[in-house]
């Protein structure tokens, strides 16, 4: 058995799905899962966005990494 790739996304990384024809629901969220996709050889990502599981299985072409957003303060 060999060694599988690199995943360009790891557990906790923020990401931004990149609209395409594919998928045009704009997202943005927390990798919640990598997994190796043994007939299709590559990783399937799934998100978490607001603290909600999202369903839809992404592929790294999908994604982009994007900086943590900042939490607002509520001083003011």
């Amino acid at each position: 058995m060999s060694a599988l790739p690199h995943a360009e996304f790891v557990i906790g990384r923020w990401v931004r799905v990149i609209p395409s024809d594919r998928r045009q629901t704009r997202r943005a969220g927390v990798v919640r899962s990598v997994l190796w996709h043994y007939k299709d050889q590559r990783y399937n990502y799934y998100i978490e966005e607001d603290g909600k599981a999202v369903s839809t299985r992404y592929f790294a072409v999908d994604l982009e990494p994007v900086l943590q957003p900042s939490r607002r303060s509520g001083s003011g």
